[in-house]
């Protein structure tokens, strides 16, 4: 399993040597991950040859503007979903990934990013709850608006419990929207 967020984001030259290198030295199934602007049907199919079976692709948020102005991730819907059928049309199992309780989500965010999982209509797919990591930029923003408090911060952030403080989006909404996420 390639655990690379950007995997594809190596030139097409640089990805088609190291396919070569792959098949003749390795030639194992594997796994990878990667973001949907690095994805299009020639390194799909470069993928698939070299034994690519299923990849995840990091959605993170379903709202465009949401993405963009506080994620700085400037990659639009219609980009998302060709880059799931990229992988389909060639025979690669598309996974997804996605985040709730980011800072100033609201619930309609929420919503916005289950619709997106369903217009990818992604083989497998998970959701986390955002942690606000060390050297984060979203962590100073957390601490910034209040949401979030560092002091005695362990770093230990459970699986299924949220620790921000938000006043649109209370820590009980998305823990009940991350118990919930796979029902709707």
């Amino acid at each position: 399993y390639f655990i690379d967020e950007t995997f594809l984001s190596m030139p097409l030259k640089t990805l088609k040597a190291f396919a070569y290198e792959y098949k003749r030295e390795i030639n194992l199934q594997f796994q990878a991950m990667t973001h949907p602007l690095s994805i299009n049907n020639e390194k799909a199919k470069i993928l698939k040859d070299m034994g690519c079976y299923l990849i995840t692709i990091g959605i993170e948020n379903g709202n465009q503007e949401f993405r963009k102005k506080v994620l700085e991730r400037n990659v639009s819907d219609e980009d998302i979903i060709q880059a799931f059928e990229s992988m389909r049309s060639n025979g690669i199992y598309a996974s997804a990934f996605g985040m709730i309780g980011l800072p100033y989500e609201t619930r309609d965010i929420v919503f916005d990013t289950i619709e997106m999982f369903r217009r990818c209509k992604p083989e497998t797919y998970g959701v986390g709850i955002y942690r606000p990591f060390l050297g984060n930029k979203l962590r100073d923003i957390c601490i910034e608006q209040g949401y979030f408090n560092p002091k005695g911060d362990t770093y230990n952030y459970p699986d299924t419990t949220s620790v921000l403080n938000m006043p649109q989006l209370s820590k009980e909404e998305i823990e009940g929207l991350y118990r919930t996420f796979f029902l709707y």
